[in-house]
């Protein structure tokens, strides 16, 4: 039975690992299994420790299939280290605000405010990229982050919830979003840096919808099993599909700047993992900046599993990547990213 279940594991392992180099269709995809694939890898490492333990001739199958993953690791870990800024940089910071929720109270929107403002000028970024920025009183809170973070120029087109920030002067931004929807999109524009003029996306790929089936699944533990198995098929159908749609988002953003000549970043909430084909699309032409310069698991969205790494900055091989940090923050359930480059 336990040799059952090892082998089990080693194929559900090596699938997982398929789903870089697999493109998701309407027939066929690997990309829930690539969403699980770091656990898959710790629970093989620890099967086949305690088979090595055992002196069983299957913890050599183990060591191959943990050998497999080596690409799926190295988009996953980060064991970069901090070099030194050294002449004209720029700190680029991108987050999904999550419509800006703080619980403080109607009575308190001075303070709620403050609160985010205060947040974005601790981050001491030179320009801003937030996806998600939903409030009622955005204008208000607009003018409270640039008075106090010093950012002169800002691109928002009409009610979508992509907006940009930055020191430095901004041209020929213009913002597509997907069919009747303002929250999901990307923005481009010229941005004249120490650098030279630059081409950045601010970036918010299709939502999973899936946070509140899963925590429903989580907070439930005792629901019927029929109950159960209907909001895991649920769940899979919908990452499986939303996986999907972000792939030919990501197709369609490539194909949109393959003419730009300037450096170009990408940036934001992509909604999906390293270990997927969208992931493997764009590192064809961009570095990823927590893989250069960060260290660790680099989670950026921990409400659902401990090691979802959903948001990036992107930049093309024309940038060297000298620092990469991850803040809490207090509203929102993504980390914010911030990325020094020359």
């Amino acid at each position: 039975m336990l040799r059952l279940l090892y082998t089990t594991l080693l194929l559900l392992t090596l699938l997982s690992y398929s789903a870089q180099w697999l493109v998701p269709n309407e027939g066929f995809s690997l990309a829930l299994l690539g969403l699980l694939s770091p656990a898959f890898w710790g629970l093989t490492l620890l099967a086949t420790g305690l088979a090595g333990w055992r002196s069983s001739r299957w913890g050599w199958a183990g060591v191959l299939v943990l050998l497999l993953g080596s690409t799926m690791l190295r988009s996953t870990f980060a064991w970069s280290l901090t070099e030194t800024v050294d002449g004209a940089s720029i700190r680029l910071a991108s987050f999904n605000a999550n419509s800006l929720i703080i619980t403080t109270g109607r009575a308190n929107q001075n303070r709620q405010d403050t609160t985010i403002a205060r947040f974005i000028q601790s981050l001491d970024a030179d320009i801003l990229c937030i996806q998600e920025y939903r409030y009622k009183h955005a204008e208000r809170l607009t003018t409270a982050i640039q008075g106090l973070t010093g950012f002169k120029y800002l691109h928002r087109d009409g009610r979508s919830r992509l907006i940009l920030f930055s020191r430095y002067p901004l041209a020929n931004g213009r913002t597509t979003h997907l069919p009747n929807n303002e929250t999901n999109g990307y923005q481009q524009i010229q941005v004249a840096t120490p650098l030279g003029p630059i081409h950045l996306c601010n970036i918010h790929l299709q939502t999973n919808a899936i946070t509140q089936l899963a925590a429903s699944i989580r907070e439930q533990p005792l629901a019927s099993e029929a109950q159960t198995k209907q909001r895991f098929t649920t769940l899979a159908k919908r990452y499986t599909n939303t996986n999907r749609s972000r792939t030919q988002q990501v197709r369609g953003i490539l194909a949109d700047i393959s003419t730009v000549k300037l450096p170009t970043i990408l940036c934001g909430d992509f909604n999906d993992v390293p270990q997927t084909y969208l992931y493997r699309l764009v590192r064809r032409q961009f570095q990823d900046a927590h893989l250069a310069a960060g260290w660790g698991l680099g989670a950026t969205y921990e409400k659902l599993l401990p090691w979802l790494r959903i948001d990036y900055i992107l930049p093309d091989p024309s940038f060297k990547i000298v620092d990469f940090e991850r803040f809490p923050c207090p509203f929102s359930d993504h980390h914010a990213i911030v990325a020094t480059m020359q």
